[in-house]
C-alpha cells in the first residue's frame, strides 16, 4: 500500500498533467484506506480526464 502511493506520488511529480498517474495514485490512496486523498485525485483527474475521474469516483463510492 504505501509503496505503492509512495511510487504514484514520485509518478505524478515527474508527469503532473498524466491522467493515468492521477488514476493509480488514486487507487493506491483508496487500497490505503485513505478516502480523502483519493478524492484528492478525483479533483485533479476532473481537469486532465474527466472520464478518468468519474471511474475513480465510482470506485471510491464503492468502498463505502
Amino acid at each position: 500500500g504505501l509503496i505503492v502511493a509512495e511510487a504514484g506520488l514520485y509518478l505524478v511529480r515527474m508527469q503532473p498533467e498524466d491522467a493515468a498517474s492521477h488514476y493509480y495514485l488514486g487507487r493506491a490512496w483508496l487500497a490505503k484506506g485513505d478516502r480523502r486523498k483519493a478524492q484528492a485525485e478525483v479533483e485533479t483527474l476532473r481537469r486532465l480526464d474527466p472520464d478518468t475521474a468519474r471511474q475513480l469516483l465510482g470506485e471510491i463510492h464503492e468502498t463505502k
